[in-house]
């Protein structure tokens, strides 16, 4: 999941506003649908004929001398209408851009950074149609084999990593196919690879580490995903311990009711999805923080409960600040950030580590 709408800095000087998922008006793109399916490794390369799509990587690091981290790095790419091609005097179809965060769980420290472009004729960026290969200078993501290089930089931050899956891709929703809305198009082509292992070199405070750990990726890709009168949406991924894995999420409305659309996945050690269903969870927000920067009161521990499958957890975040205000990219502010998790699944402890994102809470996420 993703912020909904961006005004993307590249194209502001034409007067041009990028509408990242509750566009009505397709303009030539097409829509997530049901009949569609996935189909791997084809479909890890970038889907020019959707409007919006993101590559989205959040893991746990550990270095040789025991310092533990948390990152994400997420690439995005934004399809540009005719009407907004023509308002613009840079003549692209497509927007990209990038975030990337580290947080130092035991300093308590959170750094983030962003990148964007217009890519066109400057090749600075891009995402290939035919192989995953998408890239905004020097951040990069490729796939290599059954492997995936992912690479950030900054001059206070370096992270470069080695992915490899260690279970099979998990289908989200109805084959592939996630329903966020009342609106069949509401919806986005959703995948996940839920256990990869990671190893490379953080560079943090100037000096490099070498890291492992594990990771969680997410592709989506549609045109048009949430309903007008949803504001955001808070979610998690879990890794438990015992090779299990937990993604769900709740679709805020205005009152701060969750929407009944929305869904979520509990995959078992060997890799099989149990599909959730809002009915078969809950999300109880126990603690809350409020940013300093942005005046933002946001959730900040919870209760995650799945009765029909035993599961209790209590999720926390390493640091309590670890909040994104992206005004050279999205122009939207949102939280993102490593969590711990305290669990137990039919009664045994299943304790872990996880992301949790939390958007629509800064403000009204439509401009």
């Amino acid at each position: 999941m993703k912020p909904l709408k961006i005004l993307a800095p590249a194209l502001l000087a034409a007067g041009t506003l990028v509408y990242i998922a509750c566009s009505d008006e397709p303009d030539g793109f097409r829509h997530a649908s049901p009949d569609r399916g996935i189909t791997l490794p084809a479909d890890h390369a970038a889907h020019p004929d959707y409007k919006n799509e993101w590559w989205y990587y959040t893991g746990h690091l550990r270095s040789r001398d025991g310092r533990r981290f948390g990152f994400q790095l997420t690439w995005f790419r934004v399809g540009l209408t005719k009407e907004q091609q023509e308002g613009s005097r840079f003549k692209v179809n497509t927007f990209y851009f990038a975030h990337f965060t580290v947080t130092d769980k035991d300093r308590g420290t959170f750094l983030h950074a962003e990148r964007s472009s217009r890519g066109g004729e400057y090749d600075d960026a891009g995402a290939d149609a035919r192989v995953l290969r998408t890239w905004i200078d020097d951040w990069r993501l490729e796939g290599l084999g059954e492997m995936f290089y992912l690479s950030g930089r900054t001059d206070t931050m370096a992270l470069s990593l080695i992915a490899t899956p260690g279970k099979p891709a998990v289908l989200q929703g109805e084959n592939g196919y996630s329903r966020k809305g009342d609106v069949a198009t509401n919806a986005s082509m959703y995948y996940s690879l839920p256990r990869l292992g990671v190893v490379g070199v953080l560079m943090i405070d100037g000096t490099p580490l070498e890291v492992e750990g594990e990771a969680w990726m997410d592709h989506e890709f549609g045109t048009s995903q949430l309903g007008a009168e949803q504001v955001g949406w808070d979610w998690f991924s879990l890794q438990l311990a015992g090779n299990r894995e937990l993604m769900l999420y709740g679709l805020r409305r205005a009152d701060g009711s969750y929407d009944p659309n929305a869904s979520g996945s509990y995959i078992k050690p060997d890799g099989t999805r149990v599909p959730l269903t809002p009915a078969d969870y809950r999300i109880e927000v126990l603690d809350r923080w409020t940013s300093p920067k942005s005046g933002a009161t946001y959730p900040s521990r919870w209760r995650v409960t799945v009765p029909k499958l035993g599961i209790e957890a209590m999720v926390t975040p390493y640091v309590a600040d670890q909040e994104l205000q992206t005004e050279n990219s999205s122009r939207v502010t949102y939280w993102e950030g490593a969590v711990n998790v305290d669990a137990t699944v039919q009664g045994q402890p299943a304790g872990g580590e996880g992301y949790v994102e939390l958007t629509g809470y800064a403000g009204a996420l439509s401009f």
